[in-house]
């Protein structure tokens, strides 16, 4: 009866899908989109051929995840490669480098040859997801930390008196910096416009923001331009 090895590299937009038989002869290789239908099309082909078939990828995943839950679903056994040893298998076959259906033609050889690949689970696709949402997450906080250094690093220039009275890591103080700057913006603004405008934005303690941004907004009367030039405060954003 014998079986079938499809090898699968994975892509953002299409994998490529190549299935060889027990003795290595290819009997389908085939680009394919990144969609539901195009690889439950292609899962069903395969299954119509009523032999044993096993699956290969090199990623656990990112852009194949929906390839392993289309699989997963259809109770398929799948195996990884890693892309190390894919580059390694890579050298016992001959032909074109650095293609999709060439390394989809490793993959499928290395799955047939080798019984040593660890296999996937749906577990390994939920946890390759929450990894990816982590480190997601990492990037944001530290794209958030990097921006709040930068913007303290302004307000200092600006008006150290409210750089040291806004605490940057709430959402009120963002806020209030959204719509004025200075403190000659704050001055002219005035409690009752502040007080307002925090509250209309749902900020909370915003009595308390305001008197505190106010009380620090009046102890600099002078503008600051930067490194060695000073004047008064004018123009039509008071800074």
């Amino acid at each position: 009866m014998g079986s079938l090895w499809a090898g699968v590299d994975v892509g953002k937009t299409h994998h490529h899908v190549c299935v060889v038989d027990d003795d290595g002869t290819v009997v389908m290789s085939e680009k394919i989109p990144n969609d539901q239908q195009s690889i439950s099309g292609i899962a069903g082909r395969l299954g119509k051929r009523r032999k044993p078939i096993r699956w290969a990828v090199d990623l656990r995943g990112g852009p194949a995840a929906l390839l392993l839950a289309v699989l997963f679903d259809r109770g398929a056994d799948v195996r990884y490669v890693s892309g190390t040893v894919t580059s390694r298998m890579a050298e016992a076959f001959h032909g074109e480098r650095k293609t999709d259906a060439h390394d989809a033609y490793v993959i499928a050889q290395t799955l047939r040859m080798r019984g040593d690949l660890p296999t996937l689970t749906l577990a390994d696709g939920v946890q390759q997801q929450l990894k990816l949402l982590v480190s997601r997450r990492l990037d944001l906080v530290a794209d958030r930390v990097r921006i709040t250094a930068r913007i303290q690093d302004l307000l200092t220039m600006i008006s150290p008196a409210l750089e040291k009275a806004l605490n940057l890591r709430s959402r009120g103080a963002l806020r209030l910096l959204a719509q004025w700057q200075t403190p000659a913006g704050l001055r002219r603004a005035g409690e009752a416009r502040i007080l307002a405008y925090l509250r209309q934005h749902g900020v909370w303690a915003a009595k308390a923001l305001t008197a505190k941004v106010l009380a620090a907004a009046r102890t600099q009367t002078r503008r600051r331009r930067g490194r060695g030039h000073r004047g008064r405060d004018r123009g039509p954003d008071g800074y």
